[in-house]
C-alpha cells in the first residue's frame, strides 16, 4: 500500500496531516461506539494506525485488494491494483467525490473503465451479474434506494452491493467464501448521519431480492449461478391466489391470538358472518377477517360494516349483549404489505419442501432454508403492524336511541396482540377490570337506572336488581363496558361498605317481602351477593331504618344513627291504688349504662358511631362526666401461641390496660 499511496497521491502538507487526524480519529470512535457493528481488530489502536498509513484509502479495500484479488491468475498484484486505483482515484477526482475514505462502496462500478479494470480479471458472466444485482442502469441496488427513501439518502443498497461484489467475486473457489455482515458494514460505513442499522436493512432487502447474491448465515456472496430468488419470485406470483394468501393470515392470526387475550373473555378471530360470534355477558375481542380491513380515509369500511352488521346480529336473531363487544381491523394500506410477505413465506416454504425434486445444490438449500425461516419470522412481525385499527362502538347518554358511534384508536403497543387492544381499551377506559361503588352511585344516578319501588309510597325509582344493573351494563353501549360481572359485583361490595354509603354510597337488601326490605345492609361488608339481590337507594335504606329504630332515633352526619333514651319509670300496684302525689316536677336521671358487643370485622366503625352518636351527645348535657370502657374477649379453640401471647402482652402495657391476661 505504501508503493500505491506514493504513485497515486502526493506527500501531504502539515494542514492535510491535521484533517487526515481528524477523519482518523472520527472512524475510530465510530469503530469504538458501535463495537458490536464492526470487526473486533477496528476498535484497536493498531486499526487507527493503518488507516493513518495507507490514507486516504480505507484499510479493508487493501485487505481485499491483496487478500483476494492479487490471488487471480490474470491479476498482477503490484502492476494490477496500481491500474485499479489509478482509475478509481481518477473517477472519484474528476466527480468531486465527497467521502472521507476511499471504501469498497465507494469504488465507482457504475465507471465504465473501473468496471472493465475489474470485469477483466474475471470470467466474462460476470457483467451479467454486475448489471443486473451490483451497478448497472437498471441494477436492483438502484431500484431499492430509488422506492425505499431511507436507503436512497445514503445510496445504501448500492454501496451494499458494491462491497459484497468486490469482496467476494474473486474468491469463488474459496472454502469460506464471502464477507460476514460486519465485514461488509466496515466497508460501506463512514462517520456522520450514515448508521448501521440503516445498511443492515439494505444488505437484507438484497438478499430477499438478488438473483445472484447468496447468504449462509450472516456470510453473503456473489455468484455466477441464479439462485432460487427467482424461483421464489416466480412462484409467489404465480403458485399461490388471493384465497391461499388470506388463508394463511387468517391461520397465523389464530396462532398470534394464542398468546394471550388480555382482560378478555374470550378473542374470535375472522368471523365469515355475525353468527360466529356468541352472544355472551363477558367482554370479547373480534378480529375481522382480512377481507373487511380498515380505511381511515373513509367513512364507511369494510371493517365498519361487518362490525356494525355483528353489533345488530347473532345467530337466530338480534344481538342483546351488544356491549360486550370491541372489533380490531388490519389497515388496508399494511394489509398489501401482509399479504406480500405472506405469499414470499408460502413460496420459500414450498421451495424447501421441495428442494430435493428441484435438486437444489448445497449453497441453495442452505439459502432456501434461511429464507424460509426469515420470511416465517417476517409474516410473525408484519401480524401486530396490520392490525393496528381498534373500532369501539359507544352511544352518548343524551341520545341512547341514537345511530351507534365508532371510536377507530391505533394500537401499537408491544406484546401479544389480544394484550394490546385489552391494555388500550382500559388505558382509554373503554374496558374496566375494577370499578368503585361512587362510580357504580353516580352511574345509577345519572340515567338514571333506578326503576323499582317496591312498597314505597311517594318514593319512586329507589332500587333495581343485581340481575337488571348486569343486563343494562351488558345491553347499553352509553354504559361502561365492565369485564365481566364480577366488576359489578366488586363494585357493589365497595359502595355499601363505603363510610360514605349514605351520600355518595349504595345499600343492599336480600330481597323484598312486599312491606320492606329484607336483609338490608349499609356501611358494612357483604359476604355474597346473590343474583336475586337488590341495590337500595340511600334514602329509602334510611327511610325503613329510621322507622325500625325501637327507640328516638336522630339521624347525623354519616348516614347512621345517634339514640337518645327516653327513661319510663316502673309503677308498682301499690303506688297505682294510691293517691297521686302533688306534683313537685319530673325526677331526671342523673346516670347512663349502655352495653354493646361488637364482632372483629366492623368494631371500628361503630366504635365510631358510638362515639358520636352516644358519647357525644350525653356530653352536652351540663358538667357531665363520662368514662368509656373497652373490653376485649377472645376465645381460640387451639390456643394462642407464644408469639401471639408475647405481642399481645406487649401492646397491652404500651396502651395501658388496667388488666390483660391469658387463661385457660
Amino acid at each position: 500500500f505504501e508503493i500505491v499511496r506514493r504513485r497515486l497521491f502526493k506527500e501531504l502538507t502539515p494542514e492535510a496531516l491535521t484533517k487526515r487526524d481528524a477523519v482518523v480519529k472520527g472512524f475510530g470512535e465510530l469503530y469504538q461506539k458501535q463495537a458490536s457493528e464492526f470487526p473486533s481488530e477496528c476498535k484497536e489502536g493498531d486499526y487507527q494506525r493503518r488507516m493513518k498509513a495507507t490514507y486516504p484509502v480505507h484499510p479493508e479495500l487493501f485487505d481485499r485488494l491483496f487478500e483476494e484479488w492479487s490471488d487471480l491468475e490474470r491479476f498482477q498484484r503490484t502492476r494490477g491494483v496500481l491500474r485499479l486505483m489509478a482509475e478509481v482515484v481518477h473517477s472519484l477526482w474528476i466527480n468531486d467525490d465527497p467521502n472521507l475514505l476511499i471504501l469498497p462502496s465507494t469504488i465507482p462500478i457504475d465507471d465504465s473503465k473501473v468496471s472493465e479494470e475489474l470485469l477483466r480479471h474475471l470470467e466474462a458472466d460476470w457483467r451479467t451479474v454486475v448489471e443486473a444485482d451490483v451497478d448497472g442502469d437498471n441494477a436492483l441496488p438502484l431500484k431499492l434506494d430509488k422506492d425505499n427513501p431511507n436507503l436512497g439518502r445514503f445510496l445504501a443498497a448500492r454501496k451494499v452491493a458494491r462491497t459484497v461484489y468486490f469482496g467476494s467475486a474473486p474468491s469463488q473457489q474459496a472454502a469460506n467464501k464471502g464477507l460476514d455482515d460486519r465485514s461488509i458494514k466496515l466497508g460501506c460505513i463512514q462517520p456522520g448521519e450514515e448508521r448501521p442499522a440503516i445498511f443492515g436493512d439494505a444488505l437484507r432487502k438484497l438478499s430477499d431480492q438478488a438473483s445472484y447474491l447468496y447468504r449462509d448465515g450472516a456470510r453473503y456472496w456473489y455468484a455466477l449461478q441464479a439462485n432460487v430468488n427467482r424461483i421464489a419470485r416466480d412462484r409467489a406470483e404465480g403458485h399461490f391466489n388471493d384465497a391461499d394468501v388470506d388463508d394463511e393470515i387468517r391461520r397465523r392470526l389464530d396462532e398470534a391470538l394464542k398468546a394471550g387475550r388480555g382482560q378478555f373473555a374470550g378473542v374470535h378471530p375472522c368471523p365469515r358472518s355475525p353468527a360466529d360470534v356468541p352472544d355472551t355477558d363477558e367482554a370479547r375481542l373480534v378480529v375481522l377477517d382480512p377481507t373487511s380491513p380498515h380505511d381511515s380515509k373513509t367513512e364507511q369500511s369494510e371493517a365498519l360494516k361487518m362490525a356494525q352488521q355483528t353489533l345488530l346480529e347473532r345467530a337466530g336473531g338480534a344481538r342483546q349483549h351488544r356491549n360486550m363487544l370491541v372489533f380490531l381491523a388490519a389497515d388496508v394500506t399494511r394489509l398489501g404489505d401482509l399479504r406480500e410477505a405472506v405469499r414470499s413465506h408460502l413460496a420459500w416454504q414450498s421451495i424447501r419442501d421441495d428442494a430435493e425434486s428441484l435438486n437444489l445444490d448445497p449453497p441453495n438449500a442452505r439459502q432456501a432454508e434461511s429464507k424460509a425461516v426469515d420470511a416465517d419470522e417476517t409474516v410473525a412481525s408484519r401480524i401486530p403492524e396490520t392490525y393496528v385499527w381498534v373500532l369501539n362502538p359507544s352511544l352518548p347518554p343524551d341520545n341512547p336511541t341514537g345511530e351507534t358511534q365508532w371510536e377507530k384508536a391505533r394500537v401499537t403497543a408491544s406484546g401479544p396482540l389480544a394484550e394490546r387492544v385489552s391494555r388500550k381499551l382500559v388505558h382509554d377506559e373503554s374496558l374496566i377490570p375494577a370499578y368503585g361503588g361512587t362510580r357504580l352511585r353516580w352511574e345509577l344516578d345519572r340515567v338514571p337506572l333506578w326503576r323499582d319501588n317496591p312498597g314505597h309510597t311517594g318514593e319512586v325509582n329507589v332500587a333495581i336488581s343485581v340481575n337488571q344493573i348486569w343486563s343494562d351494563i351488558t345491553q347499553y353501549l352509553y354504559l361502561p363496558r365492565l369485564v365481566s360481572r364480577s366488576v359489578l359485583e366488586d363494585a357493589i361490595r365497595d359502595g355499601v361498605q363505603s363510610t360514605v354509603w349514605a351520600s355518595e354510597g349504595i345499600a343492599y337488601a336480600d330481597g323484598h317481602d312486599g312491606d320492606r326490605y329484607t336483609g338490608l345492609r349499609g356501611g358494612e361488608m357483604l359476604a355474597a351477593i346473590a343474583p336475586s339481590g337488590l341495590v337500595v337507594h340511600p334514602d329509602a335504606a334510611n327511610s325503613q331504618i329510621k322507622a325500625e329504630q325501637p327507640t328516638q332515633v336522630k339521624p347525623f352526619a354519616g348516614g347512621t344513627t345517634s339514640v337518645e333514651t327516653v327513661p319510663v319509670g316502673p309503677e308498682s300496684e301499690e303506688d297505682a291504688d294510691a293517691e297521686p302525689a302533688t306534683p313537685t316536677g319530673p325526677a331526671l336521671p342523673t346516670r347512663y349504662y349502655g352495653r354493646i358487643t361488637l364482632g372483629a370485622d366492623r368494631w371500628t366503625r361503630t366504635a365510631a358511631d358510638i362515639a358520636e352518636a352516644i358519647v357525644n351527645q350525653l356530653a352536652q348535657a351540663e358538667d357531665t362526666k363520662i368514662s368509656v370502657t373497652i373490653e376485649v374477649e377472645a376465645t381460640a379453640d387451639d390456643g394462642f401461641d407464644d408469639n401471639v401471647q408475647r405481642t399481645i402482652t406487649e401492646n397491652a402495657a404500651t396502651l395501658k390496660f388496667n388488666d390483660s391476661d391469658f387463661e385457660s
